[in-house]
């Protein structure tokens, strides 16, 4: 099991979010991707997907994303990384990091069908 906490706290650096996005091998941009601490620079575009979660079973949505993201953590051993995604990845790499913000996909569906009414 990977602990990130034991090299930031050699490093003497924070580990407060950790996103690693699990996904088919074909969506993977170089293999496993780890992002600690993980910011979203910039998003370009927008696209409307459906969504599922497992903290949700059994339920899918309609949910507005960037569809390119450009997104900057750190790596395991505590140095910059910097990412480019696009597509299913962006939505994936949005998707994951909502959950360290405490976001839901169902919180941003929600917002997509009040926008519906209007």
């Amino acid at each position: 099991l990977f602990r990130p906490e034991e090299n930031f706290k050699r490093l003497n650096l924070s580990c407060e979010r950790l996103c690693i996005p699990q996904l088919d091998e074909k969506y993977l941009l170089e293999g496993l991707l780890e992002l600690i601490n993980p910011v979203l620079l910039k998003g370009r575009g927008k696209q409307i997907g459906e969504e599922g979660c497992l903290s949700v079973p059994g339920y899918f949505a309609p949910v507005e994303r960037y569809k390119t993201i450009f997104v900057e953590g750190l790596d395991r051993d505590g140095h910059p990384v910097q990412v480019k995604a696009k597509d299913f990845m962006a939505v994936a790499l949005q998707h994951e990091m909502d959950h360290l913000d405490g976001i839901l996909f169902i919180d941003k569906a929600k917002k997509e069908k009040e926008k519906d009414k209007e």
